[in-house]
């Protein structure tokens, strides 16, 4: 190895010359673990960042449950990293003006300029190293990467049974990793899945690739996968394909300029969490679709509200005005309740 002088940049890549930084000690410690020290730092001042200045983007009451946590916390990340706010810039794009003249190590840099601009996407287990990375396969912008296995919660003995994960993958350097976690399913839960996307995405005309599509969508594709089990059971406080059946009819009947707007992505949240808290008896999803779209388009706590008619809404869907209202009032005493 040639000798580094003393003014030559510093092997561990901080920036600085080689005297003022491993050069008083003759140490050099492993760039690649100080690079993702640094960035660990950084998505924590971050959050910070976040909390300080946006103060209202956080949840009001504690998470009911693990799976209702990590749902904040990804809503929070993709937020703060996408939401443009007033003045033309992200949060996490003000973060990095602000504390870019304190990041003195450029691998930190480079990888911290990559945040913003990273996409939500699905992916496909590959393989497993056994100790602590596994590889991934990006199943809707190509490409793999190799990512650290710490934030993926399964056991060793899972990656083949719930071989497919969505979420943000943030660059680290060398490796990447999911943030906060990966959201895996089984194939089957994927492909019911997945079923469901491609027909959102064809019934919609904004957006001319899939991959755009769940990246704009991806707050209401989460509670799908955060809940969602293969061969769940009304009973048992997951989504059911019923319940999903219930939001595929939805998309098909409403206007596409109410789903273009945030209030039917809210809607779609509300009946995730509704399912899930309530496990309703759906007999006819029909029901259960109208009284959705007669929700957002009467609820005063939707920006739509106050221009629907229930026996218009009725007719479209082939169901009796009746029992809309008694689905209306479940799910109004529900909403009402949690804001």
């Amino acid at each position: 190895m040639a000798k580094v002088g003393r003014n030559d940049p510093c092997p561990c890549g901080s920036g600085r010359k080689y005297k003022k930084c491993h050069g008083q000690s003759n140490v050099i410690e492993f760039p690649t673990k100080l690079v993702e020290e640094e960035l660990d730092q950084q998505f924590l001042k971050f959050q910070d960042f976040m909390y300080d200045q946006y103060p209202h983007l956080f949840p009001r009451s504690k998470p009911a449950s693990d799976e209702e946590e990590v749902e904040q916390f990804i809503r929070l990340l993709y937020k703060g990293l996408f939401d443009v706010q007033k003045g033309g810039a992200t949060i996490y794009q003000q973060f990095l003006h602000k504390n870019e003249p304190s990041i003195r190590r450029p691998a930190t840099m480079e990888a911290l300029r990559t945040w913003g601009e990273t996409r939500a996407s699905i992916f496909k287990f590959i393989r497993y190293d056994g100790k602590s990375v596994v590889e991934v396969e990006d199943l809707l912008y190509g490409g793999s990467y190799t990512v650290d296995r710490q934030r993926i919660p399964l056991e060793k003995k899972d990656f083949n049974m719930a071989p497919y994960f969505t979420g943000l993958l943030l660059n680290y350097g060398p490796i990447f990793k999911f943030a906060p976690m990966a959201v895996p399913v089984e194939e089957n839960a994927y492909l019911n899945i997945r079923e469901v996307l491609e027909e959102e995405f064809k019934e919609q005309s904004k957006y001319s690739s899939l991959r755009d599509y769940f990246h704009a969508t991806f707050l209401e594709q989460v509670p799908l996968w955060v809940y969602y089990e293969e061969g769940s059971l009304d009973d048992s406080g997951n989504v059911s394909s019923t319940e999903l059946e219930v939001l595929e009819i939805l998309n098909q009947h409403l206007e596409p300029e109410f789903k273009e707007k945030e209030s039917f992505q809210n809607l779609k949240e509300i009946w995730m969490h509704f399912c899930k808290e309530n496990s309703p008896v759906i007999r006819k999803p029909e029901v259960f679709a109208a009284s959705l779209e007669y929700y957002l388009k009467s609820s005063p706590y939707f920006l739509d509200g106050g221009n629907a008619s229930k026996r218009e809404v009725a007719e479209k869907y082939k169901v009796s005005p009746n029992s809309i209202s008694k689905r209306h009032l479940e799910l109004d005493h529900y909403y009402s309740n949690k804001v």
